[in-house]
Formats: structure tokens, C-alpha cells, sequence
């Protein structure tokens, strides 16, 4: 039995109007984001519906609702987030990925370098996606529009520029140390990309 199948969840409906948006039976942000965000995280190695949409639909409302309220989170966020990420499953990590990039750009100030300190734990598979090719190709060898965002290494290669770029002055040192690898893009001359 999943969590989204008990009652330790609110649980959001899908609109009529919409099949993109949630339907809450109780606003995201009278919610407790350190007991309720974690629980969607953990929805994100789901790969079946309407489990993963939940997940992720409920995770990403989550983290637009509230910002203000996610960075008491960051420390019950990350066992969820590093679990979904060691799957190594393209789907979940390009999930993944999305959400945590969301993550960080709620409150890019102040969550960038709060998640310095645990890049060891977020990037711990990084180095080993790199080096493999996740890419979603057609038989004409060009990626489909709607996949480009399925496109791991790609996702895995802007969450290490966004967490560089928020990071402040050793979030480099603690990217290289974990991918070593990567190339920092604000040594390049980069400035910001977002």
C-alpha cells in the first residue's frame, strides 16, 4: 500500500476543468509542508498513474502554494528526494529532477545555499547519469519536442548550473567534488541562465 492510499495525505482531486490542476480539500498552504511535501516526494518513484500524477501535480502545487514555508522543509525533503534519484529510472529522475529545479527557483535566495551542505546526498548518482545516455531519440536521431524535457543528462547538467548558480561562493567546490566532470558555467562568464 502506497501513502497515497492511506489517510496520512490530504487528498487532492482532479479538477473537471482541468486534467492539469488539483482539486485540494484543503488549501496547500494551511497545510504542514514538513509532514505533507515529503509524503508527495515520495510519491515521485511512482511510475504509474493516478499515483505519480498525484505526486507530482501535488508536489509541484505544494511548492508554488508556499514558499515562504519550504525552507523548514529542506532537511525532511531530502532522504524522499535522494531515494527517488538513486532509482536511476528515467522517468523518476527526470521527475525528480524537474521538481527539485522547482524547488530551488521557489526561493532560489536562500533555499540555493541552504542545500550546499547536502549536496552530497542530492548528487550522490549524478556522476554516474553523466556518464550514461539517457536521451529519448526518434529513428531520425533528433529528439521529440515533447521528450526534450525527458532528456536526463540534459536535466541532471541544468540542476548542477542552477544549484552553482544559487548556491553562492562553494557551491562549485561541492558540485566538483561529487561530478567531477561537471565545468562550472559562472567561471565560464555565465552569469545566469534563469
Amino acid at each position: 500500500m502506497t501513502t497515497f492510499t492511506t489517510d496520512l495525505s490530504p487528498r487532492p482531486l482532479p479538477s473537471k476543468a482541468s486534467s492539469l490542476r488539483l482539486q485540494w480539500y484543503v488549501h496547500p498552504t494551511k497545510l504542514d509542508y514538513r509532514v505533507v511535501l515529503p509524503l508527495f516526494l515520495e510519491g515521485l518513484r511512482e511510475v504509474k498513474d493516478p499515483y505519480r500524477y498525484l505526486a507530482v501535480r501535488g508536489s509541484m502545487d505544494l511548492i508554488a502554494s508556499c514558499p515562504s514555508k519550504l525552507m523548514a522543509c529542506v532537511p525532511f525533503l531530502l532522504p524522499p528526494l535522494k531515494r527517488a534519484l538513486d532509482t536511476r529510472h528515467p522517468l523518476i529522475l527526470a521527475t525528480s529532477l524537474t521538481v527539485l529545479q522547482e524547488f530551488i527557483l521557489a526561493d532560489p535566495s536562500r533555499i540555493g545555499p541552504a542545500l550546499v551542505p547536502h549536496y552530497h546526498q542530492l548528487l550522490g548518482a549524478s556522476a554516474v547519469i553523466n556518464k550514461q545516455t539517457y536521451g529519448n531519440e526518434d529513428r531520425k536521431g533528433e529528439m521529440a519536442s515533447s521528450q526534450r524535457r525527458l532528456c536526463v543528462t540534459d536535466l541532471m547538467n541544468e540542476t548542477l548550473t542552477l544549484l552553482e548558480i544559487t548556491g553562492g561562493r562553494d557551491a562549485f567546490l561541492h558540485i566538483r567534488y561529487m561530478v567531477p566532470t561537471y565545468d562550472s558555467v559562472l567561471q565560464q562568464g555565465v552569469r545566469s541562465i534563469w
